[in-house]
């Protein structure tokens, strides 16, 4: 280790020696040099140094990182790499000297805090993430150099600070004391995964982040469950020194006008704010939200507190787990390769020949997957990820071994961007197809051999083609009546966004218009404006117009004054449905007393508002049809709304608020609604003699991590129109009045009158419960005793208009799905959900990760569909037609790239 040492550390080391011996047999490693230098000894003198000790210190890794370095540079002077193929390519042209063929190595992940090392611990994590679900705390561990353990250790007049060395070794041993605790003593419950990352600030105090994932029986999932674990209030006098430690390291830094020049003030337009967000608002409970950050219950307890220079109180408290703080004494914040594109290293001495011969450099641990799946009667049932978490790759015999020990391993496969063209859709083939024998094996498809593997993923359909939509709308025409067919075409152009609509609209004319054709054979204009006027009727339903897509040419052009009352001659041509008119004479007493106030009030053309309040079942839907039904037959115009598409489904010619009235989705951009005067849509909007908006009590305001007492501050009973209002109650529950006894418990569970004082449960009476008998499945039992009929093959779509499971979690869902679907006769048929990444930034996301995450309301990436069996809508399609977001169907046909479905809730049952 001849090497200079800066000034001024080279004075310890007066006497030149190097502390080795140029004799010696043993390598020495730069690293292990060092580390022997800094250990405490008796008269080292480098440990005294203060602050040239660190300037040592920094001045010496730099030695150990160049040593590494040093070695990847000297090797790829004399190590040179190449695909296979390209070996083969090189020699077929005559070229027979490795030292011509491929090209420098680049710095492997290998090195420590390299490129490659950063995206393979991303990576790592990513798929912990994949397999256990997303983490569940984050536990921040910070050096306390006040330590007891660290300033025994220290001379006399020494500073922390100057022994970094130590203060890494301490806090290294509270580190792996934590970790134990975590891991095995299970303080936050069973550990599924845990990932961590130890950081070092530049005054050298490291610090560790701990990201840990609960198994499902420990996960946090009520309020109450957080407050196990985290508290953001000063501890009272009784825990004295667990009040001493937390303000001591567990207070934020007083900032804001309490302190303007603090570190953690930035800048954001005019205003200055803590980046932090401290202060935090008081809370009297912990609540939870959908962008998954909890609120702590952080309560206004009067107390404040004395910290540098400062009053204090709990909205300055960091989030601590007590039992740790009290434990550490420290800021412990609880919150793949293509065929023969494998890669070969190569010396510059060595022949081509020899290197192509020797068979072992054309095996892969991939090709090897694909001998041990051909070498196995049945396959090893494996994916490729996941084939090494049962199996170890023996890398000198380049074979693939049984593991012995229990090791618990992970499996991923080496990212690739979509960028990489065939590499990354022979990775796609290999997360999705089981028991792969070859790459033969992988590029065929239901006997048919595809040219490339991008092929093959589309014939399995793991890619989004510009076809898709063409072979949807081809399979259509041959299964579906034309009206269908021409809102499938208007729902293709909306939510497929095909790249050339004008082609497939010129493609698909004929079956569009086939049924107009046979009404009028020889008018061409008018099949082709009734055509037209159809497409488009059903975009005007989703808010779209041809103009959005590029077909405005198709319109034929209107008058003036034609064009502008359009929208109310069709609201005034709108059928009125044969069971409204029929509800005018079946009112119950309640229901006639608020429709005759609400039809004198249109008939006198008098303005008023009014509420209609009552329980599920009372008959709300019932009154809105009668009234709908006798305003139409007046030859007055009906507006039926309302702020969710669902119930907008249940009113004749319903729409949702937002799409009735143009209401902004995005108030940030607009607070009007964006309805010109002279459109036909603003001479409408001026038109109708009533409007009904159901659900009216739902338009809220969006409080994210709000308590109970502060959304409803907002609600619509705390409006100044809510004293304006005329208010009719209806009380009679008539859909449940055959078991009424259930109805008055239903609506007492609702009201909050069956709770517990002690602990906020409720007491079911046993007529609802169902006992689990001992040794049964729970969703077996569950599902055979709602839907007796699935098992015995004899039912109907109606049974599932009367029943339903409710469960609140979104797996127990999956679990009940999946057990009943088995129950369907027939045949299985296997979808693909299509993720497509909007960002151009995403190429850091694997293929397979994407396709793990499903959102609340979405479906799984694999779901499985049999005739017969339910789907529901997750977008509104034509609202007006009942199809929208809840919709629910049962499906009548499966294709290739089709899926008919019916609803088997084509109108509501009115009470």
């Amino acid at each position: 280790m001849k090497e200079l040492l800066l000034l001024p550390t080279e004075f310890f080391f007066l006497v030149g020696a190097t502390g080795g011996h140029a004799t010696g047999e043993k390598h020495i490693s730069a690293r292990q040099y060092y580390a022997y230098k800094l250990q405490s000894r008796p008269n080292n003198l480098l440990l005294r140094a203060g602050r040239c000790f660190q300037q040592y210190i920094v001045d010496m890794y730099a030695k150990v990182e160049n040593t590494r370095l040093d070695f990847f540079r000297k090797n790829q002077y004399t190590i040179r790499e190449d695909l296979y193929q390209g070996i083969l390519d090189t020699v077929e042209r005559g070229e027979n000297s490795a030292a011509n063929a491929g090209h420098r190595v680049v710095l492997p992940p290998t090195f420590i805090g390299g490129p490659r090392d950063l995206k393979k611990g991303y990576l790592n994590a990513m798929a912990l993430v994949q397999r256990y679900g997303k983490p569940d705390l984050l536990v921040t561990m910070t050096c306390n150099p006040n330590w007891q353990e660290i300033k025994q250790e220290l001379a006399i007049g020494e500073e922390a600070q100057n022994r970094p060395d130590l203060v890494s070794r301490i806090f290294r041993a509270k580190f792996l004391a934590l970790k134990k605790l975590i891991m095995e003593k299970h303080v936050f419950g069973e550990v599924a995964a845990m990932i961590y990352l130890v950081e070092f600030q530049k005054r050298g105090f490291p610090h560790a982040h701990f990201l840990i994932i609960l198994t499902p029986p420990c996960k946090i999932k009520t309020p109450a469950d957080y407050d196990k674990f985290v508290s953001v209030e000063v501890p009272s006098v009784d825990t004295p020194r667990l009040r001493k430690i937390i303000l001591k390291h567990m207070m934020h830094d007083p900032c804001g006008q309490l302190n303007p020049k603090c570190p953690c003030i930035k800048q954001k337009g005019n205003k200055e704010h803590c980046k932090s967000g401290y202060p935090k608002q008081f809370c009297d409970d912990t609540t939870t939200s959908t962008d998954g950050f909890p609120v702590y219950r952080r309560r206004d307890t009067g107390e404040t507190v004395p910290i540098r220079k400062a009053t204090l109180d709990n909205r300055w408290v960091i989030p601590y787990n007590p039992y740790l703080s009290s434990l550490f004494d420290c800021h412990l914040n609880v919150e793949v390769h293509l065929p023969n594109m494998q890669t070969v290293q190569l010396r510059p001495r060595e022949q081509l020949d020899s290197v192509i011969a020797t068979d072992k450099r054309s095996r892969t641990s991939l090709t090897e997957f694909f001998k041990e799946n051909a070498a196995t009667p049945n396959g090893t049932c494996y994916l490729y990820g996941r084939f090494i978490e049962k199996y170890r790759c023996d890398v000198a015999g380049k074979q693939w071994l049984l593991r012995k020990n229990k090791a618990v391993v992970i499996g991923r496969l080496a990212f690739t961007a979509p960028s990489e063209g065939e590499r990354y859709f022979l990775r796609l083939l290999l997360v999705h197809v089981h028991n792969p024998k070859s790459f033969e094996d992988l590029l065929t498809v239901d006997g048919y051999r595809c040219a490339t593997f991008q092929e093959a993923a589309l014939k399995r359909r793991l890619l989004e083609e510009d076809e898709a939509v063409d072979l949807c709308l081809a399979e259509a025409c041959e299964v579906q009546m034309h009206i269908a067919l021409r809102s499938l075409f208007a729902t293709v152009l909306i939510f497929c966004q095909p790249s050339n609509p004008n082609a497939l609209w010129d493609k698909y004319y004929a079956a569009l218009s086939e049924d107009f054709k046979r009404q009028f054979p020889d008018l061409y204009s008018k099949v082709k404006h009734l055509t037209v006027r159809s497409v488009e009727q059903c975009l005007e339903e989703m808010g779209k117009s041809l103009n959005t897509f590029g077909l405005e040419h198709l319109n034929v052009a209107q008058d003036a004054e034609v064009a502008r009352t359009k929208d109310i001659t069709d609201a005034l041509d709108a059928p009125i449905p044969e069971h409204c008119i029929s509800c005018r004479g079946r009112l119950k007493l309640a229901q006639q007393e608020a429709f005759n106030s609400i039809i004198d009030h249109v008939k006198q053309e008098k303005g008023g508002a009014f509420f209609i309040d009552g329980p599920g079942g009372t008959g709300k839907t019932f009154l809105y049809n009668a009234l709908y039904a006798e305003v139409r037959l007046m030859g007055k115009i009906v507006f039926a709304t309302s702020t969710s598409c669902i119930a907008a489904a249940n009113i004749p010619s319903g729409r949702t608020a937002h799409s009735r009235f143009k209401i902004p989705i995005d108030t940030e951009a607009s607070l009007a609604c964006d309805v010109p005067k002279q459109v036909s849509l603003g001479a409408l909007i001026q038109a109708p003699s009533l409007i009904i908006w159901d659900e009216a009590s739902m338009v809220l305001l969006v409080l994210p991590r709000k308590t109970q007492r502060e959304a409803v501050a907002v609600s619509l009973v705390s409006s100044i129109l809510w004293p304006r209002l005329i208010k009719f109650h209806l009380t009679e529950n008539i859909r449940a009045r055959e078991d009424p006894a259930f109805s008055e418990f239903l609506l007492a569970l609702g009201n909050g009158q069956l709770q517990t004082v002690e602990n906020s449960l409720v007491c079911l009476p046993s007529e609802v419960v169902k006992p689990l008998e001992e040794g049964k499945d729970p969703i077996t039992d569950l599902t055979t005793l709602t839907f007796p009929e699935l098992d015995l093959h004899t039912f109907t779509s109606d049974i599932f208009t009367t029943r339903e499971i409710l469960t609140p979690m979104n797996t127990d869902v999956d679990s009940i799905n999946t057990d009943l679907i088995q129950k369907f006769p027939g045949q299985s048929f296997p979808y693909k959900r299509l993720d497509t990444m909007l960002d151009d930034n995403c190429d850091v996301y694997s293929t397979e990760f994407i396709n793990t995450l499903c959102p609340s309301g979405m479906s799984p990436h694999e779901p499985v569909l049999m005739k017969g069996s339910l789907v529901i809508l997750i977008r509104n399609i034509l609202p007006a037609s009942g199809l929208c977001n809840g919709t629910r169907g049962d499906i009548q046909q499966l294709c290739d790239k089709l899926v008919v479905a019916g609803r088997i809730n084509k109108r509501p049952k009115l009470t």
